[in-house]
């Protein structure tokens, strides 16, 4: 199966943890620690093939 995914990197997933990274209001409170917000926009988008039967999950270019 393939899916289009909108995800967050390890880079993304880096900044948004940083103290300065914009947070709307809605959020505060609400977020787990080791949890992060991430704007529309900042995330990155692909495709990427899902195999059923061992769940293996291949980015797709």
């Amino acid at each position: 199966m393939t899916v289009k995914a909108g995800y967050a990197d390890a880079e993304t997933i880096r900044k948004a943890c940083n103290k300065g990274f914009p947070k709307p209001k809605q959020t505060f409170g609400k977020l787990a620690r080791g949890d992060a917000y991430v704007p529309e926009g900042s995330e990155k988008r692909g495709t990427f093939m899902v195999d059923l039967a061992t769940r293996k999950v291949t980015p797709q270019n």
